[in-house]
């Protein structure tokens, strides 16, 4: 501690000012955070490609069959043409 004092009297002596330190922080601050959310991104962006392919790879299940839900139920709506259900349309 004594070290640093007497270190700034002899520049307040000779009138030489010591480097600021903020600055110096700051700038760390800076180049810190631009490094971290730079990172951030990328790795957003690689596991959103991630689940885009795992999202088409998987075949959603589809019975040709419109469902909606009326007065408290679920009713078919309207039956796809080509669809699985259709065969039960015509039993």
């Amino acid at each position: 501690m004594k070290l640093l004092w007497s270190h700034q009297r002899r520049s307040q002596r000779t009138g030489g000012s010591p480097p600021p330190a903020q600055p110096m922080n700051r700038e760390f601050q800076a180049r810190f955070t631009v490094i971290f959310l730079g990172l951030l991104t990328v790795a957003a962006v690689v596991f959103a490609s991630f689940n885009y392919r795992l999202e088409h790879q998987s075949a959603i299940p589809d019975d040709g069959v419109w469902w909606l839900e009326r007065k408290g139920q679920v009713v078919a709506d309207r039956l796809d043409q080509i669809g699985r259900a259709s065969c039960r349309e015509r039993v």
